[in-house]
């Protein structure tokens, strides 16, 4: 059988207006320290431990967020340009508009959010565990009902979480 291209055009309108932009937003942080302690050594988010999880969320339909302590551009490590998830995720001109220029904590509504993400890397062990604006975004999305979630040095946002009860996030928790 075959249909007009009108009744095809309403057909795809119908599907369209019904089918969701994104399932939602997810917010992705990254550090902004860029120095190993006093080594001289330069450091900062780990790529492979953002570009995995993003190609996974962004595939199922989630809109990525990237947010760090100060915002804007921000130091990364392990970079391997022949992977192809790292590949694609450098151009993806959306996804580098987002990680060159990260959200500041004071700019981010975590009322708009269903998870928030810590990506790992030597970096967050100066910047991320206390943090007082991260903890209270943490606790918001966690206490709408979001995941929480952290990757290899990433859970150390997460130590000084306190929820509205006064007890920490981590409080009874098991890995």
């Amino acid at each position: 059988m075959r249909l007009p291209p009108k009744a095809l055009l309403l057909l795809l309108w119908l599907y369209l207006r019904k089918k969701p932009k994104t399932a939602g937003k997810i917010l992705f942080v990254v550090t902004s320290h860029g120095e190993l302690g006093n080594t001289g050594r330069k450091t900062g988010y780990w790529l492979s431990e953002v570009t995995r999880p993003w190609k996974v969320l962004k595939d199922a339909g989630y809109e990525i967020d990237f947010m760090s302590p100060k915002g804007g551009e921000c130091p990364v490590e392990g970079q391997n340009p022949s992977d192809p998830v790292n590949k694609a995720f450098a151009q993806d001109l959306s996804a580098q508009k987002k990680i060159n220029f990260t959200i500041k904590p004071s700019e981010v509504k975590p009322e708009e959010y269903k998870a928030i993400f810590f990506a790992g890397g030597h970096g967050v062990m100066w910047d991320f565990p206390d943090n007082k604006e991260l903890a209270a975004i943490t606790s918001k999305i966690y206490e709408n009902g979001g995941v929480v979630a952290a990757v290899c040095h990433g859970p150390a946002a997460l130590i000084n979480v306190k929820l509205s009860n006064g007890k920490f996030l981590v409080d009874g928790k098991k890995n």
